[in-house]
């Protein structure tokens, strides 16, 4: 299994700290940013399909999450091929998967989150997007509402085997990040010619 980093030294060092950044607590708000999800891809013949198993909200209380994760449950057993319509609430960051003749594009919004600040890493099948959102008040300043999560997140996505996860580009434009896995090339298709016999 191959392990790929489109990523600087410095942000390497970030994501390398494991558990930590699927929850950040923030003491001085009592802010709880809860982001981190799993999202796979199925095939069958009738086209790919994206299945969202979890998904976290920030922590209200106690009672909130647990109706929550009662909801996501029940929406999981109605619906075994997941949601295909926009991400619920609370997913972040939210992605688009689809596949063309060449290979897959992943689209996920990362707005106000500069590109050093994400990390995107492929190991054996999995591909994983992972950074930190900074959100500070003004110097100075004190928050009255605050409802912009802050603090690291991740999202992981089991890829079909005939990618090339080591040929993967990425760029982030507008606040929308853009990785392009493309086929392994036994795996793209090919043109057979006719000859007259």
């Amino acid at each position: 299994m191959s392990n790929h980093s489109w990523c600087g030294p410095a942000r390497q060092r970030r994501s390398a700290r494991g558990a930590r950044r699927e929850r950040v607590d923030d003491a001085e708000s009592g802010f709880t940013f809860s982001s981190s999800g799993n999202t796979q891809i199925h095939h069958s013949n009738k086209g790919d399909r994206i299945m969202a198993f979890f998904r976290f909200l920030p922590e209200l209380d106690p009672v909130t999450g647990l109706l929550t994760l009662q909801r996501e449950l029940e929406r999981a057993f109605q619906s075994p091929f997941g949601n295909l319509g926009p991400s619920g609430r609370g997913v972040f960051p939210p992605v688009n998967v689809f596949s063309d003749r060449d290979g897959y594009v992943v689209k996920v919004e990362v707005p106000g989150i500069a590109p050093d600040q994400l990390a995107i890493e492929g190991n054996g099948r999995t591909l994983t997007i992972s950074g930190t959102r900074d959100v500070a008040a003004p110097k100075g300043g004190a928050f009255h509402r605050r409802e912009r999560g802050a603090g690291q997140f991740s999202r992981s996505l089991q890829l079909p085997e005939d990618l090339d996860v080591g040929a993967a580009q990425a760029s982030c434009k507008h606040g929308v990040l853009t990785i392009r896995i493309p086929k392994r090339e036994e795996a793209k298709p090919r043109q057979i010619n006719v000859q007259a016999a």
